[in-house]
């Protein structure tokens, strides 16, 4: 008593309506939901407040488990009973498992899911190769993700943890917007490029310590513990140094040993080991001479 046959008068928003079935609580009660022909040729399913599907259950009239729902938005929820985000489409799980698959079932790399906005693509997500998928904008360019989590840009064969290519010289930038202080690291046709972009110091840390600063002016700045070393060595060997005495003066020396060959003292003096027992040294204003004058001293060490 509560099935009823009849056209669908009602649904204005479809043509060319066929016979259909309507369905009612009672035999009194208003029509809540329909099933017929649409449209010439499509089936219609239509409710006032929404629709669910459910299985289990003893028998037809039962069911232990609800698996889908329309709500009376149009919005189709998965594993949950109302809208909590405002979204479409959700689905939710509530155990360890995967909550949605998108499979491309053939052996054909490609596009799997695409986004627009109005009607007009803005990005998609394609498997690109076997372990490879690939996260794309309207143009075509976006980044790949490999197997073993190395992200390419510009590159479906990313060599490294982040791998950056592209003929116009691809460049890498980080910036803290506290001070809008700048790093960017480029590559171009012939050299690359490492430095600031903002007017802040680049300083160059090992072990957790700074070791060079580059200041926004051009310094360069060298720190060592005990003293700094500037080393200069060829393709097999150290070939000489300067160091930094703690007391303001200047070591310099040669070989991987670090033979001191001339220093120059916090006073400006000039001091030069000329053999093993003999000190050579140009001292400045000590009087010697006179008052503005250079005088050498050769001294033995053993004196």
């Amino acid at each position: 008593k509560n099935l009823h046959i009849r056209s669908f008068p009602s649904f204005d928003n479809f043509s060319n309506q066929g016979v259909g079935i309507s369905l009612s609580r009672t035999s009194s009660d208003a029509d809540l939901m329909a099933l017929g022909v649409v449209d010439t040729d499509k089936l219609g399913l239509f409710s006032r407040s929404g629709i669910i599907l459910a299985t289990g259950g003893s028998n037809a009239f039962q069911h232990t488990s609800e698996v889908v729902r329309i709500d009376g938005s149009g919005n189709l929820l998965v594993g949950r009973t109302s809208n909590f985000s405002g979204a479409k489409a959700e689905i939710q799980t509530n155990d360890n498992v995967t909550t949605l698959t998108l499979n491309k079932n053939n052996s054909n790399h490609g596009e799997i899911l695409r986004i627009a906005k109005s009607g007009t693509t803005v990005g998609s997500i394609a498997s690109v190769a076997t372990g490879k998928i690939g996260f794309f904008g309207s143009g075509g360019t976006g980044a790949v993700i490999d197997s073993s989590g190395n992200v390419g840009i510009g590159t479906s064969s990313p060599s490294s943890l982040l791998h950056l290519e592209d003929a116009n010289s691809p460049k890498l930038i980080i910036k803290d917007t506290t001070n809008n202080c700048q790093f960017f690291a480029y590559a171009q046709n012939s050299n690359a490029h490492l430095g600031t972009s903002s007017s802040h110091d680049l300083i160059i840390d090992t072990n957790g310590t700074e070791r060079v600063k580059i200041d926004s002016g051009g310094n360069a700045i060298f720190t060592k513990s005990g003293g700094a070393y500037l080393q200069l060595k060829d393709a097999s060997a150290v070939r000489g140094a300067i160091n930094v005495e703690t007391s303001d003066g200047l070591v310099f020396t040669t070989g991987a040993s670090f033979t001191e060959r001339m220093r120059i003292t916090g006073d400006g003096d000039i001091e030069m080991p000329l053999a093993t027992n003999a000190v050579g040294r140009f001292v400045d204003n000590v009087g010697e001479v006179g008052s503005g004058n250079f005088c050498l001293q050769v001294a033995n060490s053993a004196n």
